[in-house]
């Protein structure tokens, strides 16, 4: 991997905050519910009968993410056959309040936090046809993506190409594997060096740290597509089962892609449906998921060993 291709300049610092800082430090804050934004998203909310596509969001409290998420979505996608589902994994009274509040419909998830679980719960109380799962930290810049993954076919898989927030360069057009030599790389998704791990790959970013308007395809295949934007026909979900909820925290995306794939299904990022992307804020910090890497490795091994050598499309 050349240099030019790892995170520039002025990314590092912003890596490092989005990865620490604004996980660490968001309980301080005080959200206000802009009215504004409020009676556009309540307006956007109530004004499909019947949805083709179905968003599906978990929260864990979070408003000053979660309200700016929606308001970039009715923005863009106002008058489109789109509805919101809310997967709630324990938010306090007030951000229940707030959802209650803007006609939000909500499952509610027992604790300990599961993203399968709350996935799986959220596209089974869906009403649409097509099912888009969406991070909470995540907003909408390309204004016209509802109609181009509403071009999906049951057998793809759709993901966004994400952007650092207010910029053009690039944090994930997919997700690709990379052998250890190169997994200096900041982003690279790996253990901690203390753990053992039974093999020399890393997960990462495709594009990272490039310019969007670098990219040279409308669109590329990809190993797996990151479940900050997931794109899906019910008719696939359901043949697949789901998401894997022996994945408790990480990686029941890539294995939802992995299962895709060898079902003959493609995984496309398209490179004109661009969102911002907080990088995990939603989540907050929370420590390596070894077990769920185990998992992944000891299920895909041959498959991740084969696509560390596939050219990286871009």
């Amino acid at each position: 991997m050349r240099r030019r291709e790892l995170l520039g300049r002025w990314d590092l610092p912003r890596y490092l905050w989005e990865r620490t800082g604004s996980r660490t430090f968001h309980a301080s804050r005080q959200f206000r519910l802009d009215s504004a934004a409020a009676t556009r998203i309540g307006r956007w909310i109530g004004f499909c009968v019947e949805p083709r596509v179905t968003i599906c969001i978990p929260i864990t409290d979070r408003l000053d993410l979660l309200i700016p998420c929606l308001d970039s979505l009715a923005l863009t996608s106002a008058g489109q056959a789109v509805d919101v589902i809310i997967g709630d994994t324990g938010s306090g009274r007030k951000t229940l309040a707030v959802c209650a509040e803007l006609g939000l419909a909500t499952v509610t998830l027992p604790q300990p936090f599961s993203f399968s679980k709350a996935c799986n719960a959220m596209a089974q109380a869906a009403q649409g046809e097509i099912l888009l799962f969406l991070n909470s930290d995540t907003t909408a810049i390309s204004p016209d993506w509802v109609e181009r993954i509403c071009e999906i076919r049951d057998d793809e898989i759709i993901g966004a190409t994400l952007v650092y927030p207010k910029t053009r360069r690039v944090q994930h057009a997919g997700v690709g594997v990379m052998r250890g030599a190169q997994w200096l790389q900041l982003s690279a998704y790996k253990p901690p060096r203390w753990h053992r791990a039974n093999s020399e790959l890393a997960l990462w970013n495709i594009g990272l740290g490039k310019q969007l308007e670098t990219l040279q395809r409308k669109e590329a295949r990809v190993m797996a597509v990151t479940g900050a934007f997931l794109c899906t026909t019910r008719k696939q979900f359901e043949s697949l089962g789901g998401f894997d909820e022996a994945f408790a925290v990480d990686l029941q995306d890539i294995d939802y892609c992995l299962r895709a794939r060898a079902q003959g299904a493609e995984v496309i990022c398209r490179r004109d449906i661009v969102f911002s992307h907080r990088h995990a804020a939603s989540r907050g910090r929370y420590a390596f998921p070894m077990r769920d890497w185990q998992l992944l490795y000891g299920r895909w091994a041959e498959d991740l060993e084969r696509w560390a050598y596939e050219p990286v499309p871009t």
